[in-house]
């Protein structure tokens, strides 16, 4: 019999709180990818689109600590006699933990000490589990927030839906986890509905974690793959095609075994020409994890940090309580996460995923000869496969889609707001919260928009562009400052940055504030008016001096090389953070100041270190540089690199 019911998780975690400033939106919107002359055509299309930082309409959540807490997170539970699936509807819907009990193991990785950082577009992520990273290139702007989730009864079944707006590119977003009570796999029915007027670009993968040892080993339905060169030229991104288990750069590894690479390494399985889509993590035993797809979900990825010092210093970072490492197996609609594709308006697009367990022929996984290896997972899977009827199930499940929910969490009610404010019907199953959302639901019926001044949720949009533009209400001088406010960020997040700038002056005519000088300082920074931005920040910290603001002006500072002026401002500062030291190193830096550099990075440590950033190591090289001695191995506290050198 299967079972859904609400329970609680227990494990170390702190919680996020976000910073109050609005994150514009990183120019250019698309990277420039380049590929090696043997990447086939097929897959150099849409290379970058799109995938340039964006945060807004969220905040960034970049206020936390490892200081981890016993903690009960609220779960729901999915189970039957043979599956135990356990979600996490305040972090994301996160699937942490996927327990076989016909075998009394658990499929994934699951972190039992939920340490975020600095990983996600938001910032705050943890590893673990499986996610699902919809909307921007990158981890969900949800991975850390509450998302929606119900229960849903049929005449055939009950199941357990998780939905969601993704207000960024608005996209309206279901998956419907289906776990019959004779099945060993749970299955995930997934849609996304654009159902506005305009295209939209679209991102999505399935990020899983498994555990990994030095024999794991993994597999995909196709052994072409393309690898991003950690070395590339010209410092541009850079893809190569390989044919697993052979990697042209490093030909000496079987790329099969993450354990294999010494650096953090990354490549995607071109499985597009394969009617189901699937990839496979083996341990040492032959046991292991298996999901698969039906398309368009055609794409694999395998990820690992690598076994050097800096990727085994983030696999500790990440997991404080570990006693494995973990490596990633991902599914995802394009060729790679720096592919772009389109859903086009008033469309949607769906498919299925399947997770469960394989068990193969231990010796015969683990050969030499990767063929032979590959051709004893094929014959294990495609049975099982078979058996399955993924496009039978879809079509069943398909069926089901529309049917509404009864409530076990609710999230916000964005996705119904927006749904007023641009004059569309939300399919029933979006059954979102009657909740208001600040001043927004008013301001919809009244034309004006009261609340706490600059203190809302920011909006973003052409829509919500051409609704603000417009004065519907009567309004008072500080409401119409508000309406300004909000209407200048989405303005800016729009590049329109002439209306956006004389929208802001209005509002300091009207209600002055430190956020709104502050926003004319981030406007003339993105306008690269280093000096204009510096006066604006100062009429900011004039009004108000937070920490907040404190480590963006001081971060300025340091890199428009203001040595003075940096230093008397940290040295005013009643408060720190992570931030503001490392930033202060980075000045000590710049004067040569090898006593200040030694005294605060070598012997702290830091809660908010951003993915790729080696600053902490670069200090350390540095420091023996200027004092002309020697530069000893880095230690592993300050080590974060991701490619060993």
């Amino acid at each position: 019999m299967t079972k859904i019911y609400n329970s609680l998780y227990h494990t170390l975690y702190s919680a996020v709180r976000s910073n109050p400033l609005p994150y514009f939106r990183a120019t250019p919107h698309d990277l420039s990818i380049t590929t090696k002359e043997d990447v086939p055509a097929e897959y150099t299309h849409l290379l970058g689109l799109d995938c340039g930082r964006r945060v807004l309409p969220y905040s960034i959540q970049d206020r936390y600590s490892r200081d981890l807490k016993e903690t009960d997170l609220k779960s729901i539970v999915i189970e039957n006699d043979y599956l135990k699936a356990t979600f996490l509807p305040t972090l994301g819907g996160r699937l942490i933990s996927l327990f076989d009990k016909t075998q009394d193991k658990e499929l994934l990785y699951e972190n039992k000490s939920i340490q975020l950082a600095n990983l996600a577009n938001r910032n705050a992520w943890f590893a673990g589990g499986i996610e699902w990273n919809i909307g921007q290139y990158g981890h969900s702007f949800l991975t850390c927030d509450d998302v929606n989730f119900s229960v849903v009864k049929t005449n055939k079944e009950e199941f357990l839906r998780l939905h969601l707006y993704e207000r960024c590119k608005k996209l309206y977003f279901q998956i419907d986890f289906h776990l019959p009570e004779d099945a060993h796999v749970l299955y995930a029915y997934t849609k996304v509905h654009n159902l506005f007027n305009q295209r939209t670009s679209l991102y999505y993968w399935t990020n899983i974690a498994v555990e990994e040892s030095e024999e794991t080993r993994v597999f995909a339905s196709s052994n072409k793959a393309f690898y991003l060169d950690p070395k590339p030229k010209n410092s541009l991104k850079e893809y190569g095609y390989m044919e697993v288990p052979t990697l042209p750069i490093e030909d000496s590894i079987d790329a099969s075994y993450p354990a294999n690479f010494k650096s953090s390494f990354e490549y995607f399985f071109t499985c597009n020409h394969d009617k189901i889509p699937y990839e496979v993590a083996i341990q040492k035993d032959g046991y292991g994890f298996f999901e698969a797809s039906s398309n368009p979900l055609n794409y694999r990825k395998m990820f690992c940090w690598g076994r050097h010092q800096g990727g085994l210093h983030w696999q500790d970072f990440l997991s404080p309580s570990r006693n494995t490492t973990y490596v990633e197996i991902q599914g995802g609609l394009a060729a790679s996460q720096l592919h772009g594709l389109f859903l086009d308006s008033n469309s949607s697009l769906d498919w299925l995923q399947v997770f469960g367990s394989i068990k193969v022929d231990d010796e015969k996984a683990h050969a030499k000869d990767y063929t032979l290896a590959k051709a004893e997972v094929i014959k294990t899977i495609s049975p099982k496969l078979e058996e399955l009827a993924l496009y039978e199930k879809i079509e069943e499940y398909r069926a089901f889609a529309s049917t509404p929910g009864k409530a076990l969490h609710s999230a916000d009610n964005w996705g119904a707001l927006e749904a007023e404010l641009s004059g569309i019907t939300l399919p029933c199953q979006f059954n979102y919260s009657a909740l208001p959302i600040a001043a927004w639901s008013e301001y919809l019926e009244t034309g004006v928009l009261k609340g706490a001044l600059y203190s809302l949720p920011p909006v973003t949009g052409l829509d919500w562009i051409n609704t603000l533009s417009k004065v519907m209400g009567r309004e008072s001088s500080e409401e119409k400052a508000q309406r300004l406010y909000y209407l200048a960020i989405a303005e800016a997040e729009e590049e329109r940055l002439a209306e956006a700038e004389e929208n802001f002056k209005q509002c300091l005519q009207l209600k002055p504030h430190y956020l709104v000088y502050r926003n004319l300082a981030k406007l003339k920074e993105k306008l690269s008016d280093t000096k204009a931005s510096i006066v604006y920040y100062k009429k900011a910290i004039a009004l108000e001096l937070n920490l907040f603001l404190a480590e963006e002006y001081f971060s300025l500072l340091v890199r428009a090389n203001e040595i003075e002026d940096a230093k008397a401002f940290y040295n005013s500062l009643p408060f720190s953070s992570d931030t503001l030291i490392i930033d202060r190193a980075r000045l000590a830096l710049l004067e040569k100041d090898t006593a200040t550099i030694k005294d605060l990075i070598f012997n702290s440590s830091f809660a908010n270190i951003k993915e790729g950033d080696v600053i902490l190591s670069d200090l350390w090289i540095a420091y023996h540089h200027l004092l002309n001695k020697e530069v000893p191995p880095v230690p592993k506290a300050l080590d974060f690199r991701q490619v060993e050198l």
